[in-house]
């Protein structure tokens, strides 16, 4: 039985590389877009919270938590 690690090369080939770029700048593309939303709404709820009467910084601690 051999102990040693097996050595994996590091580098793939470019097409692999393109892919695995072009992957992520999609992943980035839709993460951009989840975030946008994801502001909105916390937008919406910060504006909704000074609409019930709480206080801006009430409204704040309530959308952090």
């Amino acid at each position: 039985m051999n102990d040693r690690p097996t050595i994996v090369p590091a580098v793939a080939k470019p097409s692999e590389m393109e892919k695995a770029l072009e992957d992520s700048i999609r992943n980035m593309e839709v993460a951009i877009k989840l975030h946008t939303q994801i502001a909105k709404l916390r937008r919406a709820a910060y504006e909704s919270y000074l609409k019930e009467g709480f206080t801006p910084d009430q409204a704040l601690i309530l959308c952090k938590g």
